[in-house]
């Protein structure tokens, strides 16, 4: 089945784009090619003051309240970056945890 990606989806990966674009440099893409970057990393908090970590998950956890189809547009983007770093798989632990309990005590801190 394919998916559909709305306007709204498409105005989100801009978004992600350009947060992107400002919070990750080439400089420490191309760091962290030979070093370890540093946790959490530079760009963690501005994904955080986003909710991009969160945007799948239940508002009731500190959550976006969206779905999986916006984790997956936001986790597009920051594949496309090359983003290095914990996000990704946070973001998946996060999924896969709310999938079995939407309101398991984890998820606060995961959002």
């Amino acid at each position: 089945m394919p998916i559909a990606i709305t306007s709204e989806h498409q105005d989100l990966a801009d978004s992600v784009r350009s947060l992107l674009a400002r919070a990750v440099s080439s400089e420490m893409l191309h760091a962290a090619m030979d070093t370890p970057i540093t946790n959490p990393p530079p760009y963690w908090q501005a994904a955080a003051e986003q909710g991009l970590a969160g945007v799948h998950l239940p508002e009731g956890v500190g959550g976006q309240g969206f779905g999986i189809l916006e984790l997956a547009v936001v986790l597009a983007e920051f594949g496309y970056r090359a983003v290095p770093g914990p996000f990704v798989p946070s973001a998946i632990a996060s999924a896969l945890l709310a999938a079995n309990d939407p309101a398991a005590a984890e998820l606060s801190g995961l959002a």
